[in-house]
């Protein structure tokens, strides 16, 4: 049991002393205990003595007793006014009493016309300063609780430390292993790349500016700023290819056996034979959308080839600059084309003309900036510097079997990417992101049929829905993949350290406003001198 005088936590603390004769110390050197830094055993004797109760609350305590004097004096007042009669006619008639009647009668009768006759009453009447004085005294004080409140304010300041990281990447070089469509694998991409794509096309990560969580960042604030920092990632460039489709009418043959296809009567095809396939006679699917991709070595990766055998070319858009990681070619639905909803598939296809699309994944620097501002953040990018990929006289791009070296605007930086990687990275990404998406229709009834929708992949459906929604959804989702690449690259094994930013805290501070307290001051100093004066 404790001993009397003793609280809870004092013979606590005795008790385990006396069980665990132990020479060592509680509380170690530099450990946290209670939010403070403790060096050296609690004892009862390192306590500070208490504080007496009375003393602690002396200026509460004087408060009120200058409270209940004022209320005495009321009191007292109240008293002696208890019963008395008021007057029962005004002043200008109580003044006719004194000595020369009728120049003072003549005086008050001014005062109740005017404020010129107000301002003579005050000065040829007796004692008039003096009440013009204690009246002004009076009204004065009516502003003292306002100006009083007015001279304390609360201010939020933002001191801040340099604890606030964003991680960056400088290197694109991993023995990590992807699988591939075809079922076989290809080793050299990071095991954190593995989720970007469908990341990038099943969630809505923005661009730079609009606010985004990035992966990695830690703080323990939720206001941070980072000025300026480069990374090396994915860019995306699209270009709109849908003026040079051409368009080859199907011949259509209905029969009885075979439902009406009106959907896509054509096939269309880019200058470089990449093509989305209509239904012709027979067939039992139209195309509704066709994607492929190529290498920059003027070669696809896989895709439709002339009729002598050989492949097409890759790029039709970015014949200066090929792209250092691979081009994406999408022909697929115009906005609205295509009903999505399962009750509205017996409709019969109104026939547009599809988009094209070609979008070139490259390797690229770039130089921004970010903020957070309630747990939000956001990234700006400035500027971006990418590996000008040219071609040889033979038409092949010398760098697609070597290293890439990238530097930004710090050229005391250089940014690697191996060629295992790059080739890996490529052959991964071709494999997700070729496919088609088909139309086949059958019958209900004698007078119906529905349209089945069919998708390659789950990624080519997401593909073929945004771009049924807006005319620039696939450009989008090649700008969210390679976003969702580059800031899961940052978190990649054996990248620099994490760049320091600022880490503000959010602290209010009360802040005095002298100028405000100098009405009270002067009500202060008033109040004494009308004071003097009526006793005097």
């Amino acid at each position: 049991m404790p001993s009397p005088g003793i609280g809870p936590d004092i013979g606590h603390v005795n008790i385990f002393l006396s069980s665990n004769p132990s020479k060592e110390p509680l509380i170690k050197d530099g450990q946290r205990c209670c939010g403070e830094i403790g060096t050296n055993k609690i004892t009862s004797q390192q306590r500070s003595p208490p504080r007496s109760t009375l003393l602690s609350w002396k200026a509460q305590i004087s408060s009120l007793i200058a409270s209940l004097f004022c209320f005495v004096a009321i009191v007292i007042v109240l008293q002696i006014l208890d019963g008395r009669p008021l007057p029962n006619f005004k002043l200008k008639w109580v003044r006719a009493r004194n000595m020369r009647p009728m120049d003072d009668f003549r005086t008050v009768d001014e005062a109740s016309r005017g404020p010129w006759g107000s301002a003579l009453l005050l000065i040829r009447g007796k004692g008039g300063f003096i009440g013009a004085f204690g009246a002004l005294v009076t009204i004065t004080a009516l502003g003292i609780s306002t100006f009083a409140q007015q001279g304390l304010d609360y201010v939020t300041v933002y001191p801040f430390t340099n604890e606030a990281t964003i991680p960056v990447a400088h290197y694109l070089n991993s023995t990590g292993i992807a699988q591939l469509g075809d079922g076989t694998s290809v080793m050299g991409v990071p095991n954190e790349l593995l989720s970007s794509p469908y990341t990038a096309f099943f969630r809505n990560l923005g661009t730079g500016g609009d606010g985004t969580t990035f992966i990695g960042e830690r703080c323990s604030t939720g206001n941070r700023t980072w000025e300026f920092y480069q990374s090396l990632g994915i860019c995306s460039r699209c270009e709109d290819l849908s003026g040079q489709l051409n368009a080859t009418e199907l011949y259509l043959e209905h029969t009885p056996d075979m439902p009406p296809l009106y959907w896509n009567p054509f096939n269309y095809s880019l200058p470089n034979g990449f093509t989305l396939t209509g239904s012709g006679l027979h067939t039992p699917k139209t195309g509704l959308m066709n994607v492929t991709t190529t290498d920059p070595n003027l070669q696809p990766v896989s895709g439709p080839f002339a009729p002598d055998g050989t492949k097409y070319a890759s790029t039709i858009a970015f014949e200066e600059n090929v792209s250092s990681v691979l081009d994406v070619f999408v022909i697929g639905p115009s906005p609205g084309t295509f009903y999505e909803r399962p009750e509205m598939l017996g409709r019969r296809f109104k026939h547009e003309p599809p988009v094209a699309y070609e979008c070139a994944l490259e390797i690229c620097v770039a130089g921004m900036s970010a903020r957070q501002t309630d747990g939000r953040t956001s990234e700006t990018t400035y500027r971006t510097w990418i590996n000008d990929t040219k071609r040889n006289d033979r038409g092949i791009v010398s760098s697609t079997k070597s290293n890439l070296y990238l530097s930004g605007e710090d050229f005391d930086t250089t940014f690697i990417v191996t060629s295992q990687s790059l080739f890996a990275l490529r052959s991964w990404l071709s494999s997700l992101m070729q496919g088609d998406a088909t139309i086949q229709a059958g019958y209900i009834s004698n007078d119906s049929f529905i349209l089945f929708p069919q998708y390659s992949s789950d990624l080519i459906q997401q593909m073929a829905s945004t771009m049924n929604r807006s005319a620039d959804g696939f450009p989008k989702l090649m700008d969210q993949l390679a976003r969702s690449i580059s800031l899961n690259l940052r978190i990649t094994k054996d990248q620099p350290p994490v760049v320091q930013g600022k880490a503000f805290t959010a602290i209010s501070h009360a802040v005095v406003s002298w100028a405000w307290l100098v009405l009270p001051m002067v009500e202060l100093v008033g109040s004494l001198v009308f004071l003097v004066v009526v006793m005097v």
